[in-house]
């Protein structure tokens, strides 16, 4: 299986890649742009969250915010973890798992939001960003597909290296 570099190597071409066919396509700039975040997104919102231990994603998050907010990230993921078997079709399946990883991060999202509202007065409207959800899930789907491909083709590659090995 290909280590977390190359998932997120994988993810940032595809979303220069988006990007620039969604604006050769005609797709409204928020489009694409909210496509290459989703893409980008990929590299956090794995499917290798399925393990119950830290990965690619809780490294990047301890070195570019600090120890409060990667505890605070390895802590949303760990139920997550936790319930799921690694590479399982509800993780690791494009679309499928993209779909539950993302439905799971906004009841997340929708709790915390609620507690901000109720106990400590901050209103956020989430309507501005509505929009753009199904642009940025669809770059996030296309960073999952590489992400399975990769692992399928190296899995794939790995036993037969091994067969010919004997």
């Amino acid at each position: 299986m290909p280590d977390g570099r190359t998932h997120a190597s994988m993810s940032a071409a595809a979303a220069v890649v988006l990007y620039f066919l969604g604006d050769q396509a005609g797709l409204p700039e928020t489009g694409n742009q909210a496509m290459a975040v989703g893409c980008i997104l990929g590299v956090m919102i794995t499917p290798d969250l399925d393990v119950d231990r830290p990965v690619r994603s809780h490294r990047l998050i301890l070195r570019r915010f600090g120890p409060v907010i990667a505890a605070m990230w390895r802590v949303v993921w760990l139920p997550y973890g936790l319930a799921i078997r690694h590479r399982s079709w509800v993780s690791h399946l494009p679309v499928v798992g993209t779909l539950i990883r993302a439905a799971y991060l906004a009841c997340i999202g929708s709790l915390i939001l609620w507690v901000a509202g109720t106990f400590g007065g901050i209103i956020f409207s989430t309507k501005p960003l509505l929009p753009l959800v199904p642009w940025a899930v669809t770059g996030l789907v296309v960073s999952d597909t590489l992400h399975w491909a990769a692992d399928i083709l190296s899995t794939g590659f790995k036993r037969g290296r091994r067969l010919v090995k004997g």
